[in-house]
Order: C-alpha cells, then structure tokens, then sequence
C-alpha cells in the first residue's frame, strides 16, 4: 500500500470520528424532567424496610410510608395466571411457609401462603407468623398507596413483564409517580417502547457505558435513555461512589441511587458525594440522617 493511499485512508477514518463526534455532542442532551424523581436526595424503603419488617409486603409498605420515607421499593414477577406480584425471588421458598416457583403459581394460590413465616426479629423471634401477612399483587399496592412514589424492578426477563406493567400502570394513571428498573436490558427497553414517559432507572448494559465513558471523560458522548443509576457503592473493581461518575451523571441530568445502605455514616459519605438517593433497609436510620441534615421535618 502507498503512502498515499495510507494517508488517505486515514484521513477518511479522522473524518469519519470527528463527524460522529460531532453529531453526538451536537444530538445528545439531558433527560427531561421527571415527577417521580423530583425533590432529591430521596429515601427508597428498600423492599419496603426489610431490615424492619416482612419484605415486600403491604405491612412493610404500610410501616414505610408512615415513617415518611419517599420512595416505596419493591420487585415484580408475573404469576400463572399472568399477574404481577410483589416478591424479590422467583421462589417462594425463602420468605413464606411454601415452596415452588412464582411462575407456576396463581395468585390465589400464592395469597395462601403466610408472608411473614420466615421475618426473625433481632432477638431471634418471628412476630409475623400467622399474622395474615400475603404476597400482595402489584396492583394492590397501587391501590393502597395512591400518593407514594413506588420504584418496581422487573424481575422476569420477559417482555410479556414488561406489557404487563405497562398496562397497570396505564390502568392506574401512575406514569407520574412510578420508577422503573431491571436487571434485563431487553425488558426494560420493551417497557421504554411502551410507556416512554415514566422515569426509568439504567439496566447493566447501559450503566456499564457510561461508566466507562464518564473514567473517560467522554461522558457527553454517551446518548442517556435512562432517568437514573441505580447502583451498589462498587461492583468488582469498579467503584460508582465517585464524584466525578455522579457529576457526570448530573450534567445529562441523570440521578445516582445508591442500594443498599444500611449504615447511617455510609449513607451521609454518599450523600455528601452528591447521591440523589439512599435505598435501605432500615428507613428509620435513614429518616434520622435526613432529619438531621435538614431534607426531612
């Protein structure tokens, strides 16, 4: 290959890089504003206090809300008959005296089951069994707190999860007041398809590119489709409670969430970084902290 057609290879390769540099930061902005995000730094009653009571149970949602908290956390996983409960595994057999899988139980069967059996206090007792505590159906949730934030994590990998919410929330008019997450890119991007006005929280795939971008100062290359990071402190060798990660995260307004802290001084450390929210399972420490550093009366 001559010089000259070496050279004007790569030229056309610079070419080439410039243009689509320059069409992404002409083309990419910051998300919009969401209601569902508004007010930060937020608390999130992860699981509802499941360091406090039953998980993911209207009992926990019930105790959360009453301390003031300002998001209800909570997973989904559709059932046999195609609805969506409120339960973090995809069996029954860690949180209730049952055992089996959600997927292959109805609703009916699933309400059957005694939420609170396996709940220890600290002194080793268990003051949920035989309470009436239930798995409750998303839509009951919805139901009972018609004024509270809720952040639902799609815990299926399943487009069929992802119509599904849609058409509660739809049901429901809760596009306002609703925050959505999954482990499962291809999900949450369906859901996106089909309510593209409700916050969404980033998958992996898309928390992964911007990490990398924001270590490379190139984070205004990055085209954000999610509304919020939702994030552990670290995860292998990367660490998300950075400064310049969330700084970078705020320039495309874009939230930084922080799962799960549970230790008061962990939670102000993150939030003196500039983290818009604290999920935890013990949203009393966390309403104390809030307290005292003037976000809550």
């Amino acid at each position: 290959m001559s010089r000259d057609i070496l050279f004007r290879l790569l030229a056309t390769i610079v070419i080439v890089i410039l243009i689509f540099a320059l069409h992404r930061f002409i083309t990419v902005g910051p998300r919009p504003e969401q209601p569902a995000l508004a007010d930060p730094p937020l608390l999130f009653a992860h699981r509802g206090g499941a360091g406090l009571w039953p998980e993911n149970t209207l009992l926990a949602f019930e105790h959360a809300a009453q301390l003031g908290v300002d998001v209800l956390e909570l997973d989904v996983h559709l059932t046999a008959d195609d609805e969506l409960v409120v339960i973090h595994d995809a069996t029954v057999d860690r949180t209730t005296d049952g055992r089996g899988r959600v997927r292959e139980m109805t609703v009916a069967q699933l309400q059957t089951l005694d939420a609170g059996y396996r709940f220890t206090s600290d002194d080793g007792a268990h003051p949920y069994r035989g309470q009436g505590v239930t798995i409750p159906t998303l839509a009951e949730v919805l139901t009972t707190f018609p004024n509270h934030r809720i952040n639902i994590e799609i815990k299926d990998d399943d487009r069929r999860a992802a119509e599904r919410l849609a058409e509660i929330i739809d049901a429901f008019a809760a596009q306002d007041r609703v925050i959505v997450v999954s482990f499962h890119d291809e999900p949450l991007t369906y859901f996106r398809k089909l309510q593209h006005r409700v916050a969404t929280a980033a998958g992996p795939g898309e928390t992964r590119t911007f990490f990398i971008l924001s270590k490379l100062h190139l984070w205004r290359f990055h085209r954000a489709h999610a509304d919020a990071y939702q994030v552990p402190t670290n995860k292998g060798r990367a660490r998300f409670d950075d400064a310049f990660f969330i700084a970078h995260a705020h320039k495309l307004n874009q939230q930084v969430h922080f799962w799960t802290i549970n230790d008061p001084e962990e939670m102000r450390r993150l939030l003196a970084l500039g983290a818009d929210g604290i999920m935890t399972d013990r949203p009393d420490l966390g309403m104390d902290l809030f307290r005292e550093m003037g976000w809550k009366q």
